[in-house]
């Protein structure tokens, strides 16, 4: 039965949780999938607060200087997954995003009126590697990394391009006990200053934590059960901070099905109690061998 379970995980665990640490390497745990990947993912995220979030690789947070009410972000991520070996990936992650963002003009003396900014926007596109070491005991020690090649960052409203400007790393621990695989991680990603003409930006760096855990319910699905706590310094303008520090705690809760050897779906929600957190995450990824 162990073994069983272990050959049905494999197929349709391969990135369930995908918005938490690094789960598109599951793979790579008992049964390395050698050859090509790719990760298609659909994520609605309502923030409830000023702030914009990326929820990739590490749930992070950024404030464009502009007081908004809700800022409703539609993404479309695309990631392709290259095993070199049997330890080490490549990774190669694009993002695509729509964002509506509510504002509220007037006051005490002038009528309230409500507008909704609408912008879409190509955010992202960044490459990075996993390596694992050898078992230690039950569990696989993984190392990952990624740099951004380009990030599309809009603050007021000047948008501009910047190249290699932020990158992160992360640890993880990964076991397998009949009927859970559990992964431990933590890391941390790093910021660079941007310059907005004679303005210089700053969001701020950050340190994370998570548990993702998987329970196999049947040969074709699982439920997939996340907690992750990122704290991440305030941003600055000009030297100056214009925002507190950071503490989104995260609890994400979803399944994933397997279709066959080399397909498989998940779906996840996410929520949160913390004002600085997105109110709600929801996140649809389709996962295909090539």
């Amino acid at each position: 039965m162990l073994k069983v379970f272990r050959t049905t995980f494999i197929k349709i665990l391969l990135f369930s949780s995908l918005f938490a640490s690094d789960p598109i390497t599951f793979d790579s745990l008992f049964k390395k999938q050698l050859g090509l990947r790719m990760v298609t993912s659909f994520e609605y995220l309502s923030s409830g607060n000023a702030d914009f979030y990326n929820t990739y690789p590490y749930i992070s947070t950024y404030n464009d200087g502009k007081n908004y009410l809700d800022n409703r972000q539609f993404s479309l991520r695309q990631s392709f997954i290259y095993s070199i070996n049997d330890s080490l990936d490549i990774i190669t992650n694009a993002r695509l995003s729509y964002t509506q963002s509510d504002t509220q003009e007037g006051g005490f003396f002038t009528p309230i009126v409500y507008k909704t900014e609408q912008r879409t926007n190509f955010d992202n596109l960044s490459l990075g590697f996993i390596y694992s070491f050898a078992s230690i005991g039950s569990f696989i020690p993984q190392f990952s990394a990624q740099a951004s090649i380009f990030d599309r960052v809009r603050f007021t409203t000047s948008a501009k391009m910047f190249y290699a400007k932020s990158i992160n790393a992360q640890f993880s621990l990964k076991t397998y006990s009949d009927p859970i695989v559990l992964s431990i991680y933590f890391g941390g990603g790093y910021n660079d200053n941007l310059k907005f003409k004679s303005n210089t930006v700053k969001f701020g760096n950050a340190i994370f934590a998570g548990i993702d855990s998987s329970i196999i319910l049947s040969p074709k699905i699982s439920l997939d059960i996340g907690f992750s706590q990122t704290y991440q310094s305030s941003s600055k303008f000009n030297g100056v901070k214009y925002t507190s520090n950071y503490s989104i705690p995260n609890t994400s809760l979803g399944f994933s099905y397997s279709f066959d050897n080399d397909s498989a779906v998940a779906v996840s929600s996410s929520i949160s109690g913390s004002s600085s957190a997105p109110s709600s995450i929801f996140a649809l990824s389709y996962w295909k061998k090539i």
